[in-house]
């Protein structure tokens, strides 16, 4: 993966000619490589405001490549958890 790429395919641009029925993506400008949901709606609808920003980049913003792949200092870190975990140790079995 590459930083300049989009985390979850490229946005349709709000342009007349993507608002028309029968645009390759859809008819409505916006993430189509998103299923849609009141989140994402919520996300969309309020993303130029500053307690959303947030939000919004972080679903859907371009990222550094180091952010987005680089996890190997991670595994090191959660080591010591996977050792000190029994998944029968409750009533003997995975299932309740």
């Amino acid at each position: 993966m590459k930083s300049e790429r989009w985390p979850v395919g490229d946005p349709v641009d709000d342009t007349p000619a993507n608002r028309k029925l029968g645009n390759s993506k859809g008819y409505i400008p916006g993430y189509h490589d998103i299923d849609g949901s009141p989140t994402k709606t919520f996300i969309l609808e309020n993303k130029d405001k500053n307690e959303m920003k947030e939000y919004f980049n972080f679903s859907y913003a371009k990222r550094d490549a180091e952010q987005l792949y680089n996890i190997s200092g991670y595994f090191g870190e959660a080591d010591p958890c996977f050792g000190d975990i029994d998944p029968l140790a409750e009533n003997g079995s995975k299932n309740r």
